[in-house]
């Protein structure tokens, strides 16, 4: 979700583009979906069914509230536990185990 709606913003967005990223990431019955308030879901259906343009910042809620909850959710945990580290280390990002995030 981050990816696709991120690289739309500050372009104009089409229709397609936009109906494409709810449908996999924010309709209630999408295949990948994310964790949103149904709030910002209505909000984000009706303006993409819609008549008026879209803007560039149609995603700029879903986003905030994505990356507010990695930040103050399991991330934080996730990050500091030993599977990311070694994962880390695996990919070469860390020289050794020892190493701090």
């Amino acid at each position: 979700f981050c990816v696709d709606a991120d690289g739309a913003i500050g372009t104009r967005l089409s229709k397609e583009k936009s109906k494409y990223i709810f449908i996999t990431f924010c309709a209630d019955y999408a295949d990948r979906q994310i964790n949103l308030p149904s709030r910002i879901r209505e909000e984000l259906d009706t303006k993409i069914n819609g008549e008026e343009d879209l803007r560039p910042d149609l995603f700029d809620a879903a986003l905030d509230e994505i990356f507010e909850l990695m930040d103050k959710d399991k991330f934080p945990r996730y990050k500091n536990s030993e599977e990311f580290k070694d994962f880390l280390v695996r990919l070469g990002v860390f020289a050794t185990e020892g190493d701090d995030l």
